[in-house]
């Protein structure tokens, strides 16, 4: 699948709908072909923030008060109660986004998760400091400012849900009909009887969105970090006794050559799938840290 076929151009992006299945293997054709790495910015200040937040709330209180039975109105809007309890969103027939309005010819659908995922060469979100006191900090940093970025937002539709009118109907018997194949879509959400379908629309950037901060391809291909798959990879091996940068370096080329991207091979300068000795070093000496700290825990313990 080339996601430049199955997507189209949109100006410095392109854009479309693929199924959720695919998705990963297209960001990974897209990181390959561009040489480019994404993320989503985390804060650890707002984390911790919001942990304490959660530790201190006040304990239940072992004293329960009188509770009157629900009325009339309550009973009619429980429905709506329980779908926010089981965190189930908002049904929709039509989303706007901008000047963008998606709807999928009459099948009722709700939206899932939305990330925005920024390139590794955006802008700085602290202020770099060159001297703290103590000493000088001598490294540059690697933004840049650039503002390519990943847009994926994830649908769930309901084709069996589908509503089926004549198009000769009254605007009024097309909404009653909308509302109630709603009222039994919510109950089988409940009820755990149906699964939808999902779909994500994603914009990805092209390699002229880069070009106005920084080039792309082969000439930042060896400023890339070691690939997530091939730093478990190095991790299998180490448990397997192979702890040998030169022999490591072997396997993982064959893997990569081999099994995780055959017929597609990236780049032979990509240093996220074909790292350098002193990365693959580097990693070794972490996870061999590891193991021997649990070995010590477990001997203090047992």
């Amino acid at each position: 699948m080339e996601w430049e076929k199955e997507l189209s151009k949109s100006g410095l992006y392109y854009k479309g709908f693929v199924h959720s299945s695919g998705l990963e293997k297209l960001l990974e054709q897209h990181r390959k072909k561009t040489c480019a790495t994404y993320g989503t910015r985390t804060s650890k200040r707002k984390k911790g923030m919001k942990e304490d937040q959660e530790n201190q709330q006040p304990p239940p209180s072992s004293h329960q008060e009188y509770e009157p039975p629900p009325s009339h109105q309550e009973n009619e809007e429980s429905l709506d109660h329980r779908l926010e309890e089981s965190k189930c969103t908002r049904l929709l027939w039509r989303y706007t986004v901008g000047s963008r309005v998606v709807q999928f010819d009459g099948i009722p659908f709700s939206v899932g998760e939305k990330r925005t995922l920024g390139c590794q060469f955006g802008h700085k979100y602290y202020k770099s400091k060159e001297y703290n006191g103590k000493r000088m900090f001598l490294q540059g940093t690697r933004k840049q400012g650039c503002l390519a970025h990943i847009q994926l937002t994830e649908y769930i539709t309901y084709p069996g849900y589908k509503v089926t009118f004549d198009s000769s109907a009254s605007n009024k018997t097309a909404r009653k009909e909308k509302d109630r194949l709603l009222m039994e879509l919510k109950e089988a959400i409940l009820q755990g009887s149906v699964e939808g379908e999902r779909i994500c629309f994603v914009s990805l950037p092209s390699a002229e969105a880069h070009h106005m901060c920084h080039p792309t391809g082969r000439d930042i291909a060896m400023a890339q970090r070691v690939h997530p798959s091939i730093v478990k990879k190095i991790h299998s091996f180490v448990l397997e006794e192979i702890t040998d940068p030169l022999e490591m370096q072997r396997h993982l080329k064959h893997y990569v050559n081999h099994y995780m991207c055959k017929g597609d091979l990236p780049d032979s300068m990509d240093r996220a799938y074909y790292p350098e000795l002193q990365d693959i070093r580097n990693h070794i000496n972490k996870q061999s840290a590891i193991f021997s700290l649990r070995f010590l825990t477990r001997k203090m313990f047992c």
